[in-house]
């Protein structure tokens, strides 16, 4: 299948949620971060509802909802091992 060019599983297209993630981020910086850009004491919501997570007191993008293909789709992969496997 998609792995089966040598192509990594890593470069499949972005899937709707994820699209929904960025433009929730988008719509964060530009609607209420920019929007406030002039303002001394800003006032913004949290971004945990605006396609951020929050860990260890640092905010990072969630890509996505869904789980990674890579690991929700073992099946997949395929390994291109002469001998035993040790990709397993």
């Amino acid at each position: 299948m998609f792995t089966s060019l040598n192509r990594s599983i890593d470069n499949i297209q972005p899937t709707s949620p994820a699209l929904t993630q960025h433009v929730l981020r988008a719509a964060y910086q530009a609607g209420h971060c920019w929007s406030q850009a002039l303002i001394d004491v800003v006032d913004l919501p949290s971004p945990d509802k605006w396609g951020w997570i929050r860990v260890n007191d640092e905010w990072f993008p969630l890509w996505s909802v869904l789980p990674e293909a890579s690991m929700a789709c073992r099946e997949l992969l395929s390994c291109g091992c002469k001998r035993q496997c040790s990709a397993a």
